[in-house]
């Protein structure tokens, strides 16, 4: 066969979607679709891809051998659908590996940690974890996928980083601690209330975890916002910053120093957790669930961290070398039936289906 095509990435859509091409065609099958000249073995080059004349996307190719292509393309299927409808050949149905699926969340992931973790799976890790269930007795093979859940639900987390929403009153210090967990500034910071105003969203790096931090316009509480333009935009933030407060993993409330506001009414949930902020305010140490962005930035990044692994249950280090960590939902449901411990047959049958997903 001249050239089988397949989607090394899940279905749906993405930041990239990766395509692979394989056979004595692939090469030509590229230069069919661009101007570009192709990469060299072991190189990539980015490549504007054209049908009919007219652009498809710009994407990146990676040559991985004389008839071994990879073309990274941005992740909406109609993209990925419009390349493979030009493959003159059949389609390999085939999907990827266990190891070739963790290969790819792996290139993509936010922190080192699920980098690390996925590299590791990449390499055969959970397969042989899973390969030898098999020859355990029941009670230590409930034991073992007790286990491999609990892992895989912190996977979880380094895989599709928590939403952790910064919310409180208005002038808190949301922005400055939004900064100081960033380590840049990001968002301007002013005494004057309401200066944030859209919801402001970034990826940072807490500890060994990464998280998507929202920082949301502060509420004035009785007080109204200023009349005109200016109040409406602020109003139309604050309800989004609701919006938000709504989908987020972990919410922090900001109760600012020396008042320290309680929280309002129907605002309480599981994953909210309310912080003393600027408590240089109260003339001593922060501490306890209090900080000062501004006077201690270090202690500031230590209590969120603490208070996210709290509303989680996650461990402070999410990654151990070389253990075997399940990453996919399929995965995990499979395991939840290992774990009650079925006959061997049923057994055996979960292990063959759950290496085949």
């Amino acid at each position: 066969m001249g050239l089988i095509a397949r989607t090394l990435t899940p279905p749906g859509r993405g930041g990239v979607a990766v395509v692979e091409l394989r056979g004595p065609s692939a090469p030509a099958f590229v230069r069919g679709l661009s101007a570009g000249r192709l990469p060299e073995v072991g190189e990539a080059r980015l490549l504007r891809l054209y049908r009919e004349g007219e652009l498809l996307d710009e994407s990146l190719c990676v040559r991985l051998g004389e008839e071994h292509l990879e073309l990274h393309l941005h992740g909406s299927p109609a993209v990925v659908e419009s390349v493979l409808e030009l493959v003159p050949a059949q389609r390999s149905e085939e999907r990827p590996s266990l190891e070739e699926r963790a290969l790819v969340l792996a290139s993509r992931a936010r922190s080192e940690s699920a980098a690390r973790m996925l590299l590791d799976q990449s390499e055969g890790a959970l397969r042989r974890e899973l390969e030898a269930l098999e020859a355990l007795a029941p009670g230590a093979r409930a034991q073992v996928a007790a286990c491999l859940l609990q892992r895989a639900r912190a996977a979880r987390f380094l895989i599709d980083p928590p939403l952790v929403c910064l919310a409180g009153p208005a002038n808190a210090g949301k922005s400055t601690l939004l900064n100081v967990l960033l380590g840049h500034e990001r968002v301007v910071v002013s005494a004057e209330a309401g200066t944030t105003r859209d919801p402001v969203r970034a990826w940072a790096q807490i500890g060994a975890w990464a998280v998507e931090l929202v920082d949301t316009a502060g509420e004035r509480g009785g007080r109204r916002a200023p009349e005109g333009p200016a109040g409406e935009l602020e109003q139309l933030g604050v309800e989004r910053g609701r919006e938000l407060r709504e989908r987020a993993d972990v919410l922090l409330w900001l109760s600012p120093a020396p008042a320290c506001p309680p929280v309002p009414e129907g605002v309480g949930r599981a994953n909210l957790r309310t912080v003393v902020s600027r408590a240089d305010l109260l003339g001593r140490k922060p501490g306890g669930k209090a900080l000062s962005a501004w006077t201690d930035p270090e202690g500031a990044r230590a209590l969120v961290l603490e208070q996210v692994l709290e509303v989680l249950a996650l461990p402070e280090r999410p990654w151990q070398p070389g253990a075997a960590v399940p990453f996919e939902p399929v995965q995990v449901a499979l395991l939840e039936q290992i774990a009650a411990a079925p006959d061997q047959g049923s057994l055996g049958r979960l292990r063959n289906e759950l290496l085949s997903h």
